[in-house]
């Protein structure tokens, strides 16, 4: 989880904003997977951080599914702490799970 958070963060995936108000911001969860050998032994771990874009409602969420300037705010992951209370990221580059990134 860390080295997913160092490459999100290296990458500047999201900016720490202040929910404005109406605005709502969508939980994430992590999602683990064991990569294993030709051997059926362990190679590694992964862990990759998914939006629960599950959850967004067309017209209250987002608008347009493929316009790329409406803003999406996401809550902090698990391991995370918010520097301020109500604050949240800001996603500059869409993360998987939400209905507007890419395929």
């Amino acid at each position: 989880m860390d080295a997913e958070i160092a490459a999100l963060e290296l990458n500047h995936t999201w900016d720490i904003v202040d929910l404005p108000q109406g605005k709502r911001a969508l939980p994430c969860k992590w999602v683990y997977k064991v990569n294993h050998n030709s051997d059926g032994t362990m190679e590694r771990l992964k862990a990759r951080l998914v939006v629960r874009g599950d959850i967004q409602r067309e017209g209250i969420d987002y608008f347009e599914t493929f316009s790329p300037v409406e803003e999406v705010y996401m809550r902090f992951p698990a391991g995370l702490l918010p520097p301020k209370p109500n604050q949240a990221c800001l996603l500059r580059k869409f993360l998987y799970g939400l209905k507007k990134a890419s395929r």
